[in-house]
């Protein structure tokens, strides 16, 4: 068993600035965590009509293995094959935040600044092969094997008004890149 005592090298008292219960982890309650760079991807914009059709999927292939917007149906669920999990995504920070502070800008600046919130949401996605073999989005083959059939989180800006209905959304969405494992 291991203890998660600090975080980047510092007491999680001082991070959080509150007291912090160390809590002990069983390994056989969760994966190892791994970092992939075969292939390495490390996120970039896509274009929101592009990647629709990813965040559709999701809710299509969630159906599939008994999950609804409501719950408490009784179900019957055949599976014919298993499908591999995605338990986390890495991504390079910087090239992220510049385009997410690009991409605010350009939101806040076509509606009334100060009079509009614009919040992000994180989109759960299924990769679709139409989605990896489009031209326009130049997946290389290894990116294609390696997000084949897969879930994954686009990052999607949405533009509120003061009652928070929604306005708008950015064109493009963002692909955070590499799955893991």
């Amino acid at each position: 068993m291991k203890k998660i005592v600090d975080f980047n090298g510092l007491p999680a008292f001082n991070i959080l600035n509150r007291p912090v219960k160390v809590v002990e982890i069983h390994p056989d309650l969760h994966s190892p965590m791994s970092f992939r760079s075969d292939p390495l991807s490390i996120g970039r914009p896509i274009p929101y009509a592009k990647a629709e059709q990813c965040m559709l999927a999701h809710s299509a292939i969630m159906k599939l293995h008994g999950f609804e917007e409501n719950e408490g149906d009784t179900i019957n669920v055949v599976l014919t094959r298993s499908r591999q999990i995605t338990s986390a995504e890495q991504f390079l920070g910087v090239p992220f935040i510049r385009w997410l502070e690009y991409i605010h800008s350009v939101l806040e600046s076509q509606y009334a600044p100060g009079l509009v919130q614009i919040v992000t949401k994180l989109v759960f996605a299924f990769y679709t092969d139409t989605f990896l073999n489009d031209p326009e989005l130049n997946f290389s083959e290894a990116e294609k094997e390696n997000k084949k059939g897969r879930i994954s989180v686009f990052l999607v800006p949405v533009v509120l008004d003061t009652s928070k209905n929604i306005l708008g959304a950015g064109s493009e969405v963002y692909d955070f890149g590499s799955l893991q494992p």
